[in-house]
């Protein structure tokens, strides 16, 4: 999901990406917060706060519907191949767009 904002891009220095990722991490109840707090450091180190509120909420929910789908009704990660799915969390932006990247290994179809 890309968040823009009204922040003029020539009074941003940065370069065209601005990257970071998590490490792959289990579809584990506490991801959610983990991606929240990464999303709100990164973008207060690119001095896009203005837009952190808004895109912790959507890498967090993002991040909670991969876990929902990575796990059972019984809230434990559904393996796959006898191992744990992974999540991953990117974000990226240009110092005016924000994009923030959420990827699972759950399968296709619950049902």
């Amino acid at each position: 999901m890309i968040i823009p904002t009204t922040v003029d891009a020539t009074s941003r220095s940065a370069a065209w990406p601005l990257s970071s990722a998590l490490p792959p991490l289990g579809a584990l109840k506490t991801v959610p917060a983990i991606a929240r707090a990464h999303v709100g450091v990164t973008l207060t180190s690119w001095h896009l706060s203005a837009l952190a509120d808004v895109a912790q909420l959507v890498a967090s929910e993002l991040v909670t519907n991969a876990v929902e789908a990575s796990t059972g009704p019984d809230g434990l990660p559904r393996y796959v191949v006898g191992r744990m799915p992974l999540i991953r969390v990117a974000v990226l932006s240009d110092g005016v767009r924000v994009l923030i990247q959420v990827f699972d290994q759950a399968p296709a179809s619950r049902y």
